[in-house]
């Protein structure tokens, strides 16, 4: 299962002892996830945070389970542990700067605790290392708002801190985020599907409903940084099915194009295309299709797959026939979620 972030807000200061983020939770999210950088010019260089309840007051009462360990590159590690924490200790800086991840559940639901993991890294000002793991439990069910950072030691200030606040979105591994849509309604020479970058690393590519003026053979090519690209570089092999004639086989290497099949001003096409290697300049681009048709009440389809024998990236991909102009259709590009 991956995730998508969704980002909520963002808060920053200078020169401070705190610094509160409210109205971050609520969002209807399960969990979010928090980012923090920050310095600060402490000998005492411990921070925490509290949250904040529904009327936006900060927790301060004895309200926190913690169990956090330190991590010390100079020294034995630390083990902090308290039933009765008024603050949870996240993390230790003192001038040297401290990054934090922190995830949050349950903060919306008003019959459950708000629980918590956390790590982050930082330093002394002898430049050693000290990072922290964490969890903590907020243990009165009730709705949470948002969280409020402190220095331990009150007089000491932030010399800068930065915190952003993320929603959590779940997303099944296998599904698909829609990159690009393109609907045709009048003719058109061809139709473009580009969006390709390293965010994926398989692609898929739905035709519906593509209907032709004329009779016409379609074919497509992958595009480059936009524009499609006619080289013969192109191999491919393809089975042709059909309900009412033998099937047939088709192959060829260094063509122009990926070639299709012929359609009829009749026909109605449907496919699928999966991109392999699009976005990886040291590889060839690959792709797999099949398509359906009913090509005058007889019902045709094609399963293929091709290469593009250049070793660079590929941003989409390029549709176009031999003759006329597509007519109907919708075309989309998806990227496909681990």
């Amino acid at each position: 299962m991956a995730t998508n972030l969704q980002f909520i807000k963002s808060s920053s200061a200078t020169n401070v002892t705190t610094l509160s983020v409210t109205d971050c939770f609520n969002q209807g999210y399960d969990v979010y996830k928090i980012t923090l950088n920050s310095e600060s010019n402490s000998t005492d260089g411990y921070f925490g945070f509290q949250l904040i309840d529904n009327s936006s007051s900060i927790i301060t009462g004895s309200e926190y389970d913690e169990a956090v360990l330190g991590m010390r590159s100079y020294n034995d590690y630390l083990e902090n542990r308290s039933a009765t924490a008024s603050m949870v200790s996240a993390g230790y800086d003192q001038d040297f700067g401290a990054t934090m991840v922190l995830y949050i559940y349950n903060p919306d639901d008003s019959s459950s605790f708000t629980f918590g993991n956390f790590q982050s890294g930082g330093g002394t000002s002898g430049t050693q290392l000290f990072g922290t793991k964490g969890i903590f439990v907020h243990h009165t069910a009730e709705i949470i708002s948002g969280i409020h950072f402190k220095m331990s030691a009150g007089s000491n200030d932030f010399n800068y801190i930065n915190v952003s606040v993320y929603g959590v979105k779940w997303i099944m591994s296998g599904s698909l985020i829609k990159i690009q849509e393109t609907t045709v309604s009048s003719g058109v020479s061809s139709v473009s599907l580009v969006g390709i970058d390293t965010t994926f690393d398989v692609y898929k590519v739905v035709l519906n409903n593509m209907t032709v003026s004329t009779t016409a053979f379609m074919y497509w090519r992958v595009t480059k940084s936009g524009t499609n690209d006619s080289t013969a570089n192109y191999d491919l092999a393809m089975n042709q099915l059909s309900a009412d004639r033998d099937f047939s086989d088709f192959s060829t290497t260094n063509a122009t194009q990926w070639g299709i099949d012929a359609m009829t001003n009749t026909d109605v096409l449907n496919g699928i295309f999966y991109l392999f290697n699009f976005n990886n300049s040291s590889e060839y681009s690959f792709a797999t299709w099949e398509q359906t048709k009913n090509e005058g009440g007889n019902l045709r389809a094609e399963q293929g797959g091709g290469v593009h024998t250049v070793a660079s990236a590929s941003d989409g991909i390029f549709l176009t026939l031999d003759t006329g102009t597509i007519d109907s259709g919708t075309f989309k590009l998806y990227g496909l979620v681990k």
